[in-house]
């Protein structure tokens, strides 16, 4: 249910930003008059929003910081009180209490460093910023308007550009004369007043009014539903105090459940467009691990009400509140499982919260042999496998989904053309951008060491196999730079050759496989922990659909390649990687964490009696290289 804002009360003419009145609107001359802002400063100053220096002085063109701008909207929002948050904020400064309030809110963020920097002036697609972040905190519906401005190629980044569109949706942002917007340019308080009170006057247009949201304790009954108390807190550690039974009871802000016993968190529309996982409870982005896509469950932890403690798979970290809607273990909301079909294969069934409903199920190889046809079993992480009353019933991983990518196929080039021509005759297509490409396929394998299968896979999961509109109009097989927030920057390549390069090198090797690159997570499809999923795909399903398609083209070409390797996980931290069987011997890379997957190609025992495994090596110039034994651990993969 959307918040409700009511028209700000005399009393808060107090908090205004300047200690004079703010009632002096009407005045029959000031410096406001004639101004191609005055409607919407004097609606604010009405409002006790924005406040005069006196003697009818309200310096409309008067730049301002970003401290100015978070407590103007501090005050026409009236949002609830925070804790104080930034190191370079005076906790004593008149300006404090509305920084912390827009960050509890969501609205504004320090930077890599934790400081907010309030006395840094703010420029408009800074302002837009904000201001979308409010639309998402009123829960206001926006489109992505076109940009209808002449230097749009100054607009910082695809976030910032998302947030003007919404803003220009609204008739919030109208730009200039001239047709400008003027990005980098810093907003002025007249510019300010404007946008904050079209916000107002679009949010009353949609059925709103602005009061300030309190918490609540409520009981979760039997049914699921729940019985608040007639008693509301302004503070969260107040309400926190009220709750009785820390195991029946949740906390509530206005509609939005912010702290419950245990369930679920659904990955919400926010001003980030994804759910952002924060390693710390400090949301900068020197904190940030990974993004998780819209409408997405996420395994609850804990809260306050500052931020939710979740887990994807096996990485836990902090979101925001506006990241998420909590859903307690009672109210028993459908969820994604998982079942064994007649033929033997596991079957992964995944849950649509914004369609509310079942996707189709895909296969995602042959199902564990603990695991029994006619029953759902649920799993966070794809291998751990718990059944419906939450008990665990085994462990066991999905092969193509933790084989290294170094690996190479079994396949020919004319058994790779042989699945692709099959593959368009199911399609309905004659000659697709693939057909042919087997060879191709196979040599970029050989130059890159970026098996040629997983590369199939990818092309068939993320373009259909190249027959969606990104990749017949731009070739680009892989969704390589179309962002949750901007789709449409997909780049374009000259050739479907290109694209395939590209992927191999600029990406696989440059970015996510080679030891220590930038996205380095270990080189499989793998999860939101493990692989190249941590940071290529927001969806947490994403190295599964890969391994499924890796699957589906063994199954269709003989099953040459499910089970040829026995894969371990390593199990320390800083483990060097040697060209021989000894710790004399030259040192190839080193792991710099724990959970790296490796193929173990045979095991060397040293006269000492030390075991060493020969595996296939993640750096691109060195094939084989050598681990300690002790430090990897076996997977149990599913192999048949």
């Amino acid at each position: 249910m959307r918040k409700t804002i009511a028209a700000i009360a005399t009393f808060m003419l107090v908090l205004s930003l300047f200690s004079l009145p703010a009632k002096q609107a009407m005045a029959a001359e000031d410096d406001i008059t004639g101004h191609r802002l005055e409607t919407e400063m004097r609606h604010l100053i009405e409002l006790g929003v924005l406040a005069g220096y006196g003697n009818n002085i309200y310096k409309p063109n008067q730049t301002i910081t970003r401290a100015e701008f978070a407590n103007y909207v501090y005050r026409a929002l009236q949002l609830p009180n925070g804790v104080h948050k930034f190191p370079d904020v005076d906790p004593g400064s008149s300006l404090a209490v509305g920084i912390n309030a827009s960050a509890a809110a969501g609205l504004v963020q320090g930077g890599s460093d934790g400081k907010f920097r309030p006395n840094d002036l703010i420029t408009r697609e800074q302002m837009a910023v904000m201001i979308d972040k409010s639309l998402a905190y009123l829960q206001m519906e926006a489109e992505k308007a076109p940009l209808p401005f002449t230097d749009n190629d100054e607009i910082q980044s695809s976030t910032f550009a998302l947030a003007i569109m919404h803003n220009v949706s609204l008739e919030i942002i109208r730009g200039f004369d001239d047709n400008t917007f003027r990005p980098k340019q810093n907003a002025t308080r007249a510019e300010a007043a404007a946008f904050i009170s079209r916000l107002i006057t679009k949010y009353e247009e949609q059925g709103g009014e602005v009061t300030p949201d309190v918490y609540k304790v409520g009981t979760i009954n039997a049914d699921g539903t729940i019985s608040y108390g007639s008693q509301s807190y302004t503070t969260y550690d107040a309400a926190t105090a009220a709750v009785t039974s820390a195991s029946t009871q949740v906390i509530s802000l206005g509609e939005k459940i912010v702290k419950m016993p245990s369930g679920i968190a659904i990955t919400q529309p926010n001003p980030d467009n994804q759910a952002i996982f924060y390693s710390r409870p400090v949301f900068t982005t020197a904190n940030i691990m990974f993004g998780v896509e819209l409408y997405r469950e996420l395994e609850y932890i804990e809260s306050t009400g500052e931020y939710v403690k979740v887990r994807v798979a096996d990485s836990i970290g902090y979101v925001k509140h506006s990241a998420v809607k909590l859903v307690p273990t009672q109210q028993k909301s459908s969820r994604s499982y998982y079942q064994v079909d007649a033929s033997g294969d596991l079957i992964h069934l995944e849950y649509s919260y914004s369609a509310n409903a079942y996707h189709t199920g895909y296969a995602v190889g042959p199902a564990p042999d603990f695991l029994e046809t006619g029953k759902k079993y649920y799993s966070w992480n794809g291998y751990d496998f718990y059944a419906e009353n939450g008990t665990k019933v085994g462990t066991a991983y999905n092969y193509f989904q933790y084989l290294p990518i170094r690996t190479a196929t079994s396949y020919t080039a004319q058994e790779l053309d042989q699945f692709i021509a099959q593959k368009y005759q199911e399609l309905g297509v004659s000659n697709g951008l693939l057909t042919g490409k087997g060879a191709f396929l196979k040599q970029v394998e050989e130059q890159y060491r970026v098996n040629a299968l997983f590369i199939l896979a990818m092309a068939g999961h993320e373009s259909r196999y190249g027959t969606s509109a990104y990749a017949i109009e731009r070739n680009n097989l892989f969704g390589i730079e179309a962002f949750d927030s901007d789709p449409n920057r997909a780049k374009y390549f000259d050739s479907v050759e290109d694209s395939i390069t590209a992927l191999a090198q600029n990406y696989m090797n440059e970015k996510y496989v080679s030891p220590n690159v930038s996205y380095d997570n270990g080189a499989v499809a793998g999860n939101k922990t493990t692989g190249v999923n941590v940071r290529y795909a927001s969806d947490p399903y994403w190295g599964l659909k890969v391994a499924r398609h890796m699957y589906g083209i063994d199954k269709a070409l003989g099953g040459k390649d499910l089970g040829k390797y026995q894969i371990g996980i390593t199990n320390t931290s800083g483990l060097n990687i040697r060209t021989q069987p000894t710790t004399s011997s030259a040192i190839v890379f080193t792991y710099d964490k724990a959970g790296y997957p490796v193929v173990i190609l045979e095991s060397v025992t040293q006269p000492d009696g030390s075991i060493w495994h020969k595996i296939i090596s993640d750096k691109l110039d060195v094939k084989e290289a050598y681990v300690y034994s002790i430090y990897v651990n076996q997977l149990n993969t599913v192999n048949q």
